[in-house]
């Protein structure tokens, strides 16, 4: 009987052990993507961030009179806001005084630039695939340049 025990004791530390280590390799790690803040100017902070070409691959933007509607994946796809939660607008761009190609990732599909306050906290989102997952980064603009880096936008599940 003391044996029958001791082998459903292991069986259940082995099968928690499973159960621990699979949900650790399928837990979501997160999105990584370039972004790069320049220099203090007139108290504001340029912030670009690099938009791969594999981003709008599965959900790709919608053709329209004028041709593709970027804009509108855009606005679809990625939210920033301030610490009071006021929306800020991201502008498409071509190019990138403050991304280089080598910390790009490859071509990028295009840019999203705009201007933030100095050691203000932001929280900026990336929707790959409407109305979920959510992928987060909350950061406080710097107050002196910082160098093009990968950073992790994290699973997010809030509003």
């Amino acid at each position: 009987m003391k044996a029958v025990i001791v082998g459903l004791v292991i069986v259940a530390a082995v099968g928690g052990a499973f159960y621990y280590f699979f949900a650790a390799v399928n837990a979501d790690p997160g999105f990584a993507i370039p972004l790069a803040i320049g220099a203090p100017v007139a108290g504001e902070v340029e912030l670009n961030v690099a938009v791969s070409m594999l981003m709008p691959r599965r959900e790709g933007p919608k053709l329209g009179n004028a041709g593709l509607l970027w804009d509108e994946w855009v606005a679809d796809h990625f939210d920033l806001r301030d610490e009071s939660g006021n929306k800020i607008p991201l502008i498409r761009s071509n190019f990138s005084q403050l991304i280089p190609d080598r910390k790009a990732g490859g071509t990028p599909e295009f840019f999203l630039t705009t201007k933030l306050k100095p050691g203000q906290r932001y929280t900026f989102d990336y929707i790959p695939f409407v109305p979920a997952p959510r992928y987060r980064y909350a950061f406080t603009a710097p107050i002196a340049p910082k160098e093009a880096v990968w950073e992790d936008f994290k699973p997010y599940s809030g509003p």
